[in-house]
């Protein structure tokens, strides 16, 4: 399966599961009222979602916000830049 048809689908998934319990649209909500672009724009807004995925090791959640960063208008260089932040932070020795 290509990581295009892995996001399609996944996302069909969460639909599903949105439609399915209540308690998911009201945490859509919030997922919405986050991502608004009062303060920082959309773009970097997804950087920081794709670093964090990253960070996080959420397969699902870097595949989703690579394509959304990409769509949002950010270049391969950007990407590359906050992937390299991401392997920084999640890769950083700890004390």
């Amino acid at each position: 399966m290509s990581r295009t048809q892995e996001l399609d689908e996944f996302k069909g998934t969460l639909g599903d599961l949105v439609e399915e319990a209540p308690e998911l649209k009201q945490f859509s909500g919030f997922i919405e009222s986050a991502e608004a672009t009062t303060i920082l724009d959309h773009k970097t807004k997804e950087l920081l979602s794709l670093a964090i995925g990253v960070v996080t090791r959420c397969d699902h959640c870097s595949l989703w916000h690579t394509d959304a960063a990409l769509e949002a208008g950010a270049t391969h260089d950007e990407i590359v830049d906050a992937l390299k932040i991401a392997v920084v932070m999640g890769g950083a020795a700890r004390r």
